[in-house]
């Protein structure tokens, strides 16, 4: 999906019935004055309003205009922020890094898995209780480890939901998993011989020409499941003023 946020302060009925599960984002937006519409297609004329694109877990490839047309409107001032999910679905990483190669970003064809630093059942449905002792969803893992930058500014925890690793300069990382997390290719949540052990990057930033860029492994956080724990809605404002430059 392709989301373009402007200065014109109008969402269409039609694009919230399609953004039901980012209402958090939707209501937000609309405090702020700030119009979104869902593309089509990235063309020169539909990104000529845009403020800032947002691509959130692609499932289908871009046309070399397009990237030409993203990349144009970027070394103008234009702000682009791309999640993506567990590489395992629908080619998302190796779509996404088709666009953004030239940023200095890679997605990664993987997922990170945290046995220690995860989530529990209990905490998934919102039952957990001090003390309780339950299974872990290694696949939704605490982040833990920030860097010192205004979009992590006061961020202390991130609920990270199948995501996939991001591959980024070390001045350009913005989170990090555990130590004792690891890389699954193969999508069993087990490690298996040959899968990286060790903290990945979850989250990056770019600058590009005059435009920012922000590069997340997981779409999940931002919607609205998700976006209740950790401090995930708090990054989630941080994200967006730093891309909107508010």
């Amino acid at each position: 999906m392709f989301l373009s946020i402007s200065q014109v302060s109008n969402i269409e009925a039609e694009n919230e019935i399609r953004l039901r599960g980012l209402r958090t984002v939707v209501d937000h937006l609309k405090g702020m004055k700030l119009g979104l519409q869902i593309l089509e297609d990235l063309s020169v004329d539909a990104l000529a309003q845009t403020r800032m694109l947002w691509i959130l877990w692609p499932d289908r490839w871009f046309m070399p205009p397009e990237i030409e047309a993203v990349k144009k409107r970027l070394e103008g001032g234009m702000s682009l922020l791309v999640t993506s999910e567990w590489s395992g679905i629908e080619n998302n990483a190796e779509i996404l890094n088709s666009l953004v190669s030239d940023m200095g970003i890679k997605f990664n064809k993987d997922r990170i898995i945290d046995p220690i630093n995860a989530y529990t059942k209990e905490e998934l449905q919102g039952k957990s209780e001090k003390g309780a002792v339950s299974d872990k969803v290694v696949e939704f893992i605490k982040i833990k480890d920030f860097s010192n930058h205004p979009v992590v500014k006061g961020i202390v925890e991130l609920a990270y939901y199948s995501g996939c690793s991001v591959t980024a300069a070390p001045n350009y990382t913005l989170a990090k998993s555990k130590f004792v997390s690891f890389s699954d290719v193969d999508g069993d949540k087990k490690w298996s011989e040959g899968e990286q052990i060790g903290s990945a990057t979850t989250a990056a930033y770019a600058e590009y020409g005059n435009g920012r860029v922000i590069a997340l492994g997981d779409t999940s956080l931002f919607t609205d499941k998700y976006i209740k724990f950790g401090d995930n809605k708090k990054f989630f404002v941080n994200v967006f003023n730093w891309l909107l430059r508010v």
